[in-house]
């Protein structure tokens, strides 16, 4: 695997500081987001087939709309759903920019864990604009 390009965006979100970075290679993209410096799961995700990912990239409503993404918790949280939903609408996010490549995101839990942190949609919101800048 040859190193292509690696970008980080941190913003503080809410009181807390949120990384992510973007590291590409030539198979595989990988994602990190951190809270406060730490990511502590793991997916492996599974690009889409040839069909729906024309179909996402073309915009394709009804596509995007069912899109999931087949994902494997490699560390971590794996019956954490709000962690599920979010790398879901991530990998969406990658796929209908062109991504074609399997994908690697590390994740922190801590993303929907305080009680805190307000509305979890503006959260996720929050993330996916990060997300999007720094593949941009």
């Amino acid at each position: 695997m040859s190193l292509n390009a690696t970008k980080t965006i941190t913003e503080v979100l809410q009181g807390r500081e949120i990384s992510v970075q973007s590291v590409d290679f030539a198979d595989k993209h990988l994602l990190f987001v951190r809270v406060d410096g730490e990511a502590d799961t793991t997916f492996d995700v599974k690009a889409p087939d040839a069909n729906t990912m024309l179909q996402l990239q073309l915009g394709g409503q009804s596509a995007a709309e069912d899109f999931t993404c087949e994902k494997t918790c490699l560390i971590g949280q794996n019956t954490n759903l709000k962690l599920g939903i979010a790398v879901n609408q991530i990998a969406k996010l990658l796929y209908t920019n062109s991504e074609s490549r399997n994908l690697v995101i590390s994740i922190s839990s801590k993303l929907f864990a305080s009680p805190s942190s307000g509305n979890e949609f503006e959260t996720l919101v929050d993330l996916l604009q990060l997300v999007k800048r720094v593949i941009t």
